[in-house]
């Protein structure tokens, strides 16, 4: 949070709410910080998963996380 006014690059926020290790306020305080800075940023909340999504998620969220990063980097491909 403390170089926060310093973060220009559009930026996707992904959460689980079961995460322990995480938790979800420091996500949903990280996402509101980049709004106010004028940051193009989004959160993406995936339900019942943990901290381990990308690695041991229900398969149909394992997809749908990749097709979510997949789509970001797409639309912010070639600006600058």
């Amino acid at each position: 949070m403390k170089y926060v006014d310093q973060v220009t690059t559009p930026t996707l926020v992904i959460h689980s709410d079961s995460d322990q290790i995480t938790p979800i306020g420091q996500g949903k305080e990280w996402y509101y910080a980049l709004l106010a800075n004028g940051v193009k940023t989004e959160f993406a909340l995936f339900e019942g998963e943990s901290h381990g999504l990308s690695r041991d998620g229900t398969p149909v969220n394992l997809v749908a996380r990749l097709e979510l990063i997949i789509e970001w980097f797409d639309r912010f491909r070639d600006r600058e």
